[in-house]
């Protein structure tokens, strides 16, 4: 009864927010109902799961042209791109499966609202009260503002969701790396709002490089140099996004100065 009644409150409170900032129109935005049924684990190694958004070439067209100020930051191509090969799809898959993450799914340029949700209520990991307040937030963010245009890898601790628009593995690697961060925490919740905190995120960045890179070190030796190469770009864009965060645009701003900074030092470093 109680789960009953939670499950309730959380849909509540997530239409009401959604209809009071889009006027109850967004929950029927592109490509949700299309992708409800593309569920299939591909090449993935076993015990992990990704799912892959049916491709659209005008909304992905859009998103690549959203991607443009990332792809400058981080000088790779493959960037937003949209687009995520089976052997990116592979290679975060593995790091999950390393980590024993079996209950992180992997969204590759999906986007499905009414699947975040379901997960989110049935995260055990993650108590109520964040679930209703920063779980809630970052599911508006996801339906208001779809990764499918905007990109950005990034990872939901709320509803335990990869969400990969890019075909650079070692940018996915870093995503699921935070994932691994967040469930060794002892109130997963609370941490992962900190994250939220421009200036505070930055020790979650730290943490989640140095994981990635750790694990590169170890499974792909011969990579990684090319993942260092966008690993350390990213980490500085990251920077320089939080930082400009305190500013209008800053953030774009801050990200695209703090990515080619990095990319400076990556150059001075070989």
């Amino acid at each position: 009864m109680k789960r009953f009644v939670y499950r309730k409150v959380l849909l509540a409170t997530t239409v009401l927010f959604a209809c009071a900032l889009s006027g109850c129109s967004t929950f029927n935005a592109f490509e949700q109902r299309s992708d409800l049924g593309l569920r299939h684990r591909s090449h993935a190694p076993r015990g992990v799961n990704v799912v892959r958004g049916k491709p659209r070439p005008i909304v992905d067209g859009l998103g690549r042209v959203f991607g443009i100020p990332n792809r400058i930051a981080l000088g790779d191509p493959r960037v937003d791109n949209h687009s995520i090969s089976y052997e990116t799809e592979q290679q975060v898959a593995q790091y999950l499966r390393d980590q024993q993450l079996d209950s992180v799914l992997v969204r590759a340029n999906q986007y499905d609202p009414v699947g975040e949700w379901r997960r989110m209520v049935a995260n055990k990991n993650i108590r109520p009260v964040w679930k209703l307040t920063m779980g809630n937030y970052n599911l508006l963010k996801y339906t208001l503002l779809p990764g499918r245009i905007t990109g950005g890898d990034w990872y939901n601790p709320y509803s335990q969701t990869l969400n990969l628009y890019s075909d650079v593995a070692p940018l996915a690697v870093s995503s699921a790396a935070y994932a691994q961060d967040v469930q060794t925490r002892v109130n997963p919740g609370a941490y992962a709002a900190l994250k939220e905190i421009p200036g505070v995120g930055l020790r979650h960045e730290t943490t989640a490089t140095k994981l990635a890179i750790d694990w590169y070190a170890q499974r792909y030796p011969d990579q990684l140099q090319s993942a260092e190469d966008v690993l350390y770009p990213n980490y500085s864009a990251s920077w320089g996004g939080q930082i400009g965060a305190f500013l209008p645009y800053g953030e774009v701003i801050g990200r695209l100065a703090g990515g080619l900074a990095g990319r400076a030092a990556n150059a001075v470093r070989k």
